[in-house]
């Protein structure tokens, strides 16, 4: 695909299966109609297997999410009631894009563009306006990012049967998809030590479910209140993919949160700002095409390879 053209309007860059962009693409159809943004969407090809030059030029990770628009633009400066000749550095936003030639500012990092979003467009609100709620919700936010969503990624993880991974190695690539899915999907048991470690990694993702339901509003529906905050949407990528866990690993959350749990996750994918991210962009079926992509991080642990941290 070809370079996009950067311009005043800021463009978030994408992909519509990785739970990180999901975060910074709700809480931007969330600032709708005052937030203006184009979305660029990367292929799985073109984040994993053959990054484009210019990927790399704008962000040198070479990762989703991140913003970028041109950095002469007003785009870049606060919202309303800020002096637009600041002095504080913003070397942090510009340095990688300038270095590659580029005019740019780059805003990197699911939670950072979201804070961006919510700083340059506070209507509607996605924070408490009082600071120890701010706060408490930034707390939250830590927690699902540093424990829930590692407690996730285990639980990914260690669902592989050992056997099955060394007689993958073998395969090619399209016929090993589809041979992993179907193995992936079987009721055969796992190795011992890899049934334990699944055990183990079950729990302490339950655990982390429990806990967040706890610090949830008790009046929701969702995390803060009835209305949509930064940390549903920190949050919701990986709740609404727990699917994806029990058709690979047969994980099914055992806490006592249950009820809590399904409210929270029904609130989240009836949201306009959520719902418009469950969405293939080719129109196809949104929850069976990832099922397909999470097939492929499979892959990329059988071949060695960097497996995104979904």
């Amino acid at each position: 695909m070809a370079a996009p053209v950067l311009s005043s309007t800021p463009i978030i860059f994408s992909s519509w299966f990785c739970p990180f962009a999901q975060r910074v693409l709700i809480a931007a159809h969330a600032k709708k109609p005052a937030a203006h943004f184009a979305v660029h969407e990367l292929s799985f090809q073109e984040l994993f297997t053959s990054k484009p030059q210019w990927l790399l030029d704008l962000n040198p990770e070479g990762l989703v999410p991140f913003m970028a628009w041109k950095s002469n633009s007003s785009s870049s400066g606060s919202s309303s009631g800020s002096s637009s000749s600041s002095t504080w550095d913003t070397q942090a936003a510009v340095a990688a894009a300038a270095a590659a030639g580029l005019d740019a500012v780059v805003v990197r990092e699911s939670l950072v563009c979201n804070e961006y979003l919510e700083d340059k467009f506070p209507d509607p609100p996605l924070l408490p306006s009082d600071p120890v709620g701010r706060a408490a919700a930034r707390l939250l936010t830590h927690r699902v990012s540093n424990e829930f969503v590692t407690a996730f990624i285990r639980v990914l993880k260690d669902q592989r049967d050992t056997q099955s991974v060394q007689e993958a190695a073998a395969a090619r690539l399209d016929d090993e998809i589809t041979w992993l899915m179907s193995r992936m999907s079987s009721k055969g048991p796992l190795a011992l030590s890899d049934r334990l470690s699944l055990e183990a990694a079950a729990a302490s993702l339950d655990d982390e479910i429990t806990w967040l339901m706890s610090r949830m509003s008790s009046k929701g529906p969702l995390a803060l209140s009835d209305r949509l905050s930064l940390v549903d949407c920190a949050v919701a990528p990986h709740l609404l993919r727990l699917y994806i866990l029990r058709h690979y690993a047969g994980y099914r959350y055992k806490g006592p949160a249950a009820v809590r749990l399904r409210q929270y996750c029904k609130a989240l994918k009836s949201h306009p700002a959520v719902a418009a991210t469950l969405v293939h962009p080719e129109g196809l079926d949104y929850r069976e095409e990832l099922l397909k992509v999470y097939a492929h991080y499979g892959v990329s642990l059988v071949f060695n390879h960097r497996a995104p941290l979904w």
